[in-house]
C-alpha cells in the first residue's frame, strides 16, 4: 500500500488542517479479524474506545456532531462547526450539523451492509468493493 501511495499518490491541500497529503482513491485493504484484532492504520496515538465510539455513530447513521460527542468522541466537532468551506455551505443544517458523511450517504441500514461485507473465511474487506 505505501509503494502504491508513493508511486500512483496525488498530493491534496485539506482545507481544514492546512496540511498536504499525498494520497490515492479506492484503496482496499484486507485484515484477518478472526483474531479479534482491530484494523488500524494510524501515525498517531489512538484510542480504542474513541474508535469504537465513532463506529457505532456510523452505524446509526448520525449527521450531527452533538450525537457523536453523547457516545464520548469529539472527532466530528471541527469538521461540523470550524470548517470555514461548510460553515458557508446554503445545505449546512446549522451548528453540529455534518453533512452527507459515512453512514449518512444514503437512507440504507448501514449494520446490514457492513455485516454483508464480512466474507466467510474471516477476513473483511474494507469499501466492500469486488475484485
Amino acid at each position: 500500500m505505501c509503494q502504491r501511495i508513493v508511486d500512483l499518490g496525488s498530493w491534496v491541500e485539506n482545507n481544514r488542517t492546512g496540511k498536504r497529503c499525498l494520497t490515492v482513491i479506492n484503496a482496499d485493504l484486507e485484515y484477518n479479524v478472526a483474531d479479534n484484532e482491530f484494523p488500524m492504520i494510524t501515525t498517531r496515538k489512538s484510542f480504542f474506545k474513541l474508535a469504537i465510539a465513532e463506529f457505532i455513530g456510523y452505524i446509526r447513521g448520525y449527521d450531527n456532531a452533538a450525537d457523536f460527542r453523547k457516545l464520548g468522541t469529539k472527532t466530528w466537532d471541527a469538521n461540523a462547526n470550524l470548517n470555514e468551506t461548510w460553515l458557508n455551505n446554503t445545505h449546512r443544517k446549522g451548528e453540529d450539523d455534518m453533512g452527507r458523511v459515512y453512514g449518512i450517504l444514503a437512507f440504507f441500514n448501514m449494520l446490514s451492509i457492513m455485516v454483508g461485507c464480512v466474507v466467510f473465511n474471516g477476513f473483511i474487506r474494507i469499501f466492500c468493493s469486488e475484485k
